[in-house]
């Protein structure tokens, strides 16, 4: 035996290092989820009859579905409007009997979770049906208990599920409910993220992939085991029978990670979940620093405590470190080294082959990404010295209009990848385990 290897049948045979076998493992694990991509749902579509009057004209006397919405919230005063006004029109002069503005949607239902900012009043003056909740009662977390009692309330045949700081699109929620009648019994949509500061524009993206690393993207159309199944908990819709009679949402009621545990749980019961990109029919503004996702994102929830067995979460960990986390930091040193002897070329040559393969794969996933990562712009069209491009300005001579692009400080969010993978360190070990004064 040497040191290098082991004499065996007259050759020397390599040992392998146990470090290659797990690094091997790791990276298996990542690019066999990453492969599920390849056969991917089309981006969410509106129903024809949801189209405005020329669709309705069309399909009059069809049967279409009738839809319940409902909002969790606690202590939403500064968000609720947002999701409110495009499904009831703007606060004042409509009350709960009248009928909502967005198509198919019957009720808007706020679930009040016993909020002390003047949510429920809020919401009341747009016109929803306001739900006082009850106390929490024991096994339950606070979201998971709002999500019951809007849907046992629901009259709706369908219930579409959105968070408070969803801003959609009024036809978001019949497209959502359009995946339903496709043969899935749980449907959900990805929306895009509004981010308001610099700093989370860069961090953001890159939370978001250790999440893509350790269960694959969403809208895959294969068949995705129960134990890597989700859904996006911003967003998601089911009929309101079908769910009550498979347990509701008593099956996750002490989960915090609601969503993932959700679709993991009734995938295992047989479910078929599908998901689809609605980036174009809505947005979510989760944060309003990098600080705060650090804190309530990386440190609460991104880690999956519940939906995750504890050593699926450290195996996962292992596999964003090795992916993602660790080629990050040798980029970090070849950039210092680089700047250190005058020469970025030179700085560079500390890169093995491994990290410059999966510094090409993140940046694919981040390009990927881009539809989600988008900005809104006012540009002058017809103006010669503007420079910016985007979707909604062709064919327009002149003014001043809103455009949207692909957010490019977005796309350095590799370079912030170990800052991600420390982040989602610490959540997995210690959570945060306290939002908004209540314990999770």
């Amino acid at each position: 035996m040497t040191r290098r290897g082991r004499k065996l049948g007259g050759l020397i045979r390599p040992a392998v290092r146990p470090r290659v076998v797990v690094r091997a493992a790791f990276t298996y694990a990542a690019l066999s989820r990453l492969a599920r991509g390849r056969e991917r749902r089309g981006p969410l579509e509106v129903p024809a009859w949801a189209q405005g009057a020329e669709g309705a004209e069309s399909l009059a006397g069809e049967s279409r579905p009738r839809i319940s919405v409902v909002v969790p919230a606690r202590d939403e005063f500064e968000r609720i409007a947002g999701v409110l006004a495009p499904l009831l029109g703007p606060a004042g002069g409509r009350g709960a009997e009248d009928r909502p503005i967005a198509p198919g949607v019957v009720e808007v239902i706020v679930v009040d979770d016993r909020s002390a900012d003047g949510t429920a009043d809020l919401a009341r003056a747009h016109g929803a049906r306001v739900i006082e909740g009850s106390e929490l009662p024991t096994g339950w977390l606070g979201k998971s208990w709002a999500l019951q009692q809007g849907l046992v309330a629901a009259t709706g045949d369908i219930v579409v599920f959105l968070d408070a700081d969803v801003q959609p699109d009024p036809r978001l929620p019949a497209a959502v409910a359009a995946l339903l009648e496709d043969g899935a019994n749980l449907a959900s949509a990805q929306l895009a993220f509004e981010i308001p500061d610099d700093a989370q524009r860069i961090l953001h993206p890159a939370l978001l992939a250790t999440l893509i690393y350790r269960i694959g993207p969403l809208d895959s159309t294969q068949r995705i085991p129960a134990s890597v199944a989700g859904i996006n908990g911003q967003c998601f819709a089911a009929r309101r029978n079908e769910l009550i009679g498979a347990g509701g949402f008593g099956l996750i009621s002490a989960i915090p990670t609601d969503d993932i545990a959700l679709a993991r749980a009734l995938s295992g019961a047989g479910w078929r979940i599908a998901v689809a990109d609605g980036s174009s029919l809505g947005s979510v503004r989760m944060y309003e620093s990098a600080a705060e996702a650090m804190r309530e994102w990386a440190g609460r929830s991104l880690a999956l405590p519940g939906a995750s067995p504890r050593a699926r979460q450290l195996f996962d960990l292992g596999v964003v470190w090795t992916v993602q986390g660790l080629p990050g930091l040798r980029v970090w040193r070849g950039l210092i080294r680089g700047l250190l002897r005058g020469s970025i070329r030179d700085g560079f040559a500390v890169l093995r082959p491994f990290d410059v393969a999966m510094l090409a794969i993140r940046w694919s996933l981040q390009l990927g990404l881009a539809q989600v990562y988008r900005r809104e712009l006012s540009v002058t069209v017809g103006d010669e010295d503007s420079a910016v491009e985007g979707e909604g300005t062709s064919g327009l001579e002149g003014g001043v209009v809103s455009v949207s692009t692909v957010d490019r400080l977005a796309l350095l969010a590799p370079f912030v990848d170990p800052i991600a993978a420390v982040a989602l360190t610490r959540g997995t070990l210690a959570p945060v385990r306290r939002w908004r004064g209540r314990e999770i």
